[in-house]
C-alpha cells in the first residue's frame, strides 16, 4: 500500500508483474481473492497506476484471461476515478492525455473481449469529456476508419462511435441548440469519413458480385 507504480513515462517490469499477480488473484474465486481485490483498490492511488495497466495490456506476454481481467479494471477504474478531483486523488493531466490517446488503438490490435472493455472505458471518458475537453476525438475516429485496414478493425472504430454517440440517441436526449450543434459537428466530421468508407465497400460488394 502507498508504493508507487513508476512515474508518468515508464513502469518498471516488477510493477506490471506485481498487477498482473494481483489480477489474477483478484479474479480466481479462493481464499485470496478479497484480499488481492483490497489492495488493488488501495494500489488506484498509487501513483501511475492507469498507465501500469495500460502497459499490462499492451503485452502479448501477459496471458490473455490476466489481460482481460485487466481491461474490465481500466473500464471500472475510470468508471469511479476519472472525473474525481479531491486532496485524496486526482488524476493527473498526463495520465489522462496517455490513457485518452491509446484506447483506441490498444483497442484496433487487442483480441475480441479485450476491445469490448476497452471501448466501455472509452464511452466512459467521452461522456466526461467529449466535446470540450476532448476535441480530437472526431478526428482521431475518423483518421482510424480510414486507415483500417479490413472489416474486422473498421468494426472497431464504428462500435467506439457507435458507444460515444450513444447519448444523441438516448430518450431524453437533450434537444438544445448547443447539443444540436455537437450533433451536427459529429455528422459533418465523422460522417464524411464513414460514407467514403461505406461507399468503397459498396463498390467492393459491386465488383467482387
Amino acid at each position: 500500500p502507498g508504493e508507487s507504480f513508476g512515474d508518468s513515462t515508464a513502469m518498471s517490469g516488477t510493477d506490471i508483474e506485481r498487477l498482473a499477480h494481483l489480477l489474477s488473484l483478484a479474479h480466481a474465486p479462493g481464499p485470496q481473492m478479497a484480499q488481492a481485490t483490497e489492495e488493488l483498490f488501495r494500489c488506484e492511488r498509487c501513483s501511475g497506476f492507469g498507465l501500469a495497466l495500460l502497459q499490462l495490456l499492451q503485452s502479448t506476454a501477459i496471458e490473455l484471461g490476466v489481460r482481460q481481467a485487466g481491461a474490465i479494471y481500466l473500464k471500472n477504474f475510470v468508471k469511479r476515478c476519472w472525473a474525481l478531483s479531491s486532496a485524496e486523488f486526482a488524476f493527473p493531466t498526463s495520465d489522462r492525455e496517455v490513457i485518452r490517446e491509446a484506447l483506441l488503438p490498444l483497442a484496433l490490435q487487442a483480441p475480441r473481449h479485450v476491445s469490448a472493455q476497452l471501448l466501455a472505458a472509452m464511452e466512459e471518458i467521452a461522456a466526461a469529456e467529449f466535446p470540450q475537453d476532448w476535441p480530437t476525438l472526431l478526428s482521431d475516429l475518423s483518421r482510424q476508419l480510414l486507415a483500417a485496414d479490413g472489416p474486422s478493425r473498421q468494426q472497431v472504430v464504428l462500435e467506439a462511435a457507435h458507444a460515444i454517440f450513444r447519448r444523441y440517441r438516448q430518450p431524453g436526449a437533450p434537444r438544445s441548440p448547443d447539443a444540436l450543434r455537437e450533433v451536427r459537428h459529429c455528422a459533418e466530421v465523422f460522417g464524411a469519413a464513414h460514407l467514403q468508407v461505406w461507399k468503397a465497400a459498396c463498390e467492393q460488394a459491386l465488383c467482387s458480385g
